[in-house]
């Protein structure tokens, strides 16, 4: 997965946010759960792109210990 995957998503929510108040308040609770959403999916991404960079690393430092 690409590491700027997340940060694109969070952009995304972010102008789903500026649009929502562009719209008013008929149109903010139901951007503003989109925004929400997208924002935790854009973290839990990004956490989870670290987390198998970091896992590949300890793999390739296992590997070259190896005799």
């Amino acid at each position: 997965m690409n590491a700027t995957f997340p940060l694109l998503l969070l952009a995304a929510s972010l102008l789903l946010g500026f649009m929502a108040v562009v719209l008013g308040s008929s149109g903010l609770l139901i951007l503003a759960a989109l925004l929400f959403g997208a924002t935790w999916l854009a973290l839990l991404l990004g956490f989870w792109n670290g987390f198998s960079g970091l896992v590949q690393a300890v793999r390739r430092w296992e590997d070259d210990q190896q005799p």
